[in-house]
């Protein structure tokens, strides 16, 4: 059902069925991927301009909802294989520079149990991540009260921008970081390695979160 208000759109649909848009400034519901047995990755290219809400679940991958403004059609898609999710966000602009006024907003839905793959540039990222492991390869990124949890190893690797927020759980930790300002509390058990350049980024051990 399409639901027309001035330049904003609201569509519930599957993702694996979605329909493409023309128009302003559009919003899409309930967009859900199954997640079975099978799926042991999912990943998030995300090659412009984006502010992502992360939510954990025992469920399906789902985008709650997505809000996006600059494009003149859908910019998001999806591909659902037997074993990986990869939700691809096309760039807007020239091979060196996104277009400022392109944007788009998620909430998502993250599985518990996956393999979390989030690649970043020139984008805000909160909320709650958990998985069997956890990588974020950004190039400039904002993270804001993110809380990551993984039954194997963290590796981040961020080229510039600030980081708040910690890491409940993990085996390993690896942070390599550029420009990078901010704090981030870290579990005391897992080993951790940083690989600093200009970064002044303090890092804070942990005790064991009770939940």
């Amino acid at each position: 059902m399409l639901k027309l208000k001035g330049s904003l759109v609201s569509i519930n649909i599957l993702f694996l069925m979605m329909t493409t848009l023309s128009g302003g400034d559009m919003a899409v519901n309930n967009g859900k991927a199954a997640t079975d047995g099978h799926v042991k990755e999912i990943s998030l290219r995300l090659k412009g301009n984006s502010e992502v809400f992360f939510e954990e679940t025992q469920g399906a991958f789902e985008i709650k909802k997505m809000e996006y403004t600059g494009y003149g059609e859908n910019p998001v898609s999806i591909e659902n294989s037997e074993t990986a999710i990869t939700l691809t966000q096309k760039k807007k602009g020239s091979f060196f520079s996104s277009d400022p006024a392109a944007l788009v907003k998620y909430q998502i839905l993250l599985p518990k149990g996956k393999t979390i793959v989030i690649e970043a540039d020139k984008s805000k990222l909160s909320g709650r991540i958990s998985g069997s492991a956890v990588k974020i390869n950004a190039g400039n990124v904002i993270m804001e009260s993110l809380v990551i949890n993984s039954e194997g190893d963290v590796k981040m690797n961020i080229g510039k921008g600030s980081i708040s927020g910690r890491i409940e759980s993990a085996r390993g930790i690896k942070i390599t970081a550029g420009a990078v300002t901010g704090e981030m509390d870290v579990i005391e058990t897992a080993d951790l390695k940083t690989v600093f350049g200009h970064a002044k980024l303090k890092i804070y051990r942990i005790r064991k979160i009770d939940k």
